[in-house]
């Protein structure tokens, strides 16, 4: 990846605000394209995409549960278990 270009730039400052608010550790060569920021990089978005998921399944919860919805259709439509559902009431 071309650190130099614009999209490049934003790229590096992203991720290494990203890994210093998350303490992680990094001795990258941005500049050299090194697998690892490609590895890390995947990983931020995994990560993302995770934790998208979740905060809808958990908009799901609480609009069901508001609904009265028994806990048990609740476990089954967004596939969480029922001690999570009973954290979330």
């Amino acid at each position: 990846m071309d650190f130099t270009s614009e999209p490049g730039r934003f790229i590096k400052i992203w991720l290494g605000t990203y890994l210093k608010k998350h303490n992680i550790p990094f001795n990258i060569d941005l500049e050299g394209g090194s697998p690892m920021l490609a590895t890390a990089i995947k990983n931020s978005i995994q990560e993302a995409e995770e934790e998208g998921k979740l905060e809808g399944k958990l908009d799901i919860v609480k609009k069901m549960l508001s609904k009265n919805y028994p806990l048990e259709e609740i476990a089954e439509v967004t596939g969480l278990s029922l001690e999570e559902i009973k954290k979330i009431q």
